[in-house]
């Protein structure tokens, strides 16, 4: 399947984003540090019966940084007013970690979205330090999924693509940590209860991020809500693509 690659820009700050498929439209966004082509086989499968739009969020990929640290609200009004120049009625927004926190942002002022998904997502506070932050994204994530479940070619390929982000974006680092820490040391409870879409919440039962009280956490203060837990880590969903994809078609379409 092709990917169509296009550029969205807002108030000096340029998005590459990319589409794919047909169907109902679905917004995907990325974690930190990533991109949205390190989701290129979980966007494959999705895009078999969703119309994919797939940003590289501002600070990551092939997006350019905003120049003040911004935190989930200040994200998810630019990706509020992004899907409003695509003129997209109902849709269905899927974020993964970074990208929960800003997908749950956007649908607590956006009645537009239908269907919310997110997949070990942001949204209590934490205080990781840089250093502890780096090792539990990186380091650590790659070897217990190396060692679990072999994929050596995924980690390769999603190491490389974080390799390169950091360093085309090296002049602008220190701006993106604080957008980072800003954005996940952030309390989100108002927002969390302001959402009206129907709400599916996914959690790695070994995620070494976020842990089972937070996620019951999100579904506590979102209404309409239903938790599931999934055997893998933080990353579980790049690695189990097909698992993501399964369990997200049967809720959308049961």
């Amino acid at each position: 399947m092709r990917f169509e690659h296009k550029t969205y820009s807002d108030s000096g700050i340029k998005m590459h984003y990319i589409t794919a498929g047909k169907g109902k439209p679905l917004l995907f966004l990325h974690g930190v540090l990533a991109d949205a082509m390190a989701y290129k086989s979980v966007l494959r499968l999705l895009a078999k019966r969703h119309e994919i739009i797939a940003v590289d969020l501002p600070c990551f990929g092939k997006s350019s940084t905003p120049k003040e640290a911004w935190d989930f609200r200040e994200f998810a009004d630019f990706m509020n007013k992004f899907v409003a120049s695509l003129k997209i009625k109902k849709l269905i927004v899927m974020g993964h970690s970074f990208g929960g926190g800003v997908a749950f942002c956007m649908a607590a002022k956006n009645t537009n979205i239908e269907r919310l998904v997110l997949i070990d997502s942001a949204g209590v506070p934490v205080k990781y330090s840089k250093l502890k932050f780096a090792f539990l994204f990186s380091i650590k994530q790659s070897a217990m999924a190396l060692i679990k479940t072999g994929r050596a070619d995924v980690i390769a390929r999603i190491g490389f693509r974080l390799g390169k982000g950091a360093v085309c974006h090296m002049p602008k680092l220190n701006l993106i940590m604080k957008t980072v820490k800003k954005s996940m040391q952030g309390d989100y409870k108002k927002e969390l209860n302001r959402i009206n879409a129907k709400t599916l919440i996914l959690l790695g039962n070994k995620d070494e991020m976020f842990h089972e009280d937070s996620a019951e956490f999100l579904k506590k203060n979102i209404k309409n809500s239903k938790l599931i837990l999934v055997n893998g880590g933080h990353s579980w969903c790049i690695f189990q693509p097909r698992k993501l994809e399964e369990i997200v078609l049967e809720w959308l379409n049961p």
